[in-house]
């Protein structure tokens, strides 16, 4: 299982879900992440996920439900999920969404959950 994450420390507000504002996402982030993706998965990796990473806060403690599709021509669409961190000194983890792979190889090979 190959994944690329990358963190960020701006707040993501999922109020802001709406057509435009889109969660206060960056365009610029989507970018990277797409040049990311291109550039880290070959043609033999079929599933192609990345994590933009954020910290959690009272509004966002839950991963975004729904990833964010590129279009690849002739390659599976490259996956892209928002997830929080929980920064805590006791117990501090990463949200990641069920449906993701990257949860699904955890859970199985670790007995991680979300």
């Amino acid at each position: 299982m190959i994944a690329v994450l990358d963190t960020k420390w701006k707040l993501l507000d999922p109020i802001l879900a709406n057509g435009s504002d889109q969660y206060a996402l960056q365009q610029s982030d989507f970018y990277q992440m797409f040049a990311y993706g291109h550039h880290y998965f070959d043609q033999q990796i079929t599933v192609r996920e990345m994590f933009l990473v954020y910290p959690a806060h009272a509004n966002f403690s839950a991963p975004i439900a729904q990833h964010f599709a590129f279009p690849t021509p002739g390659k599976q669409p490259l996956r892209l999920w928002m997830v929080p961190f929980v920064i805590d000194k006791v117990n501090p983890r990463l949200a990641l969404p069920e449906a993701s792979r990257l949860y699904q190889a955890c859970t199985k090979s670790y007995g991680f959950e979300g």
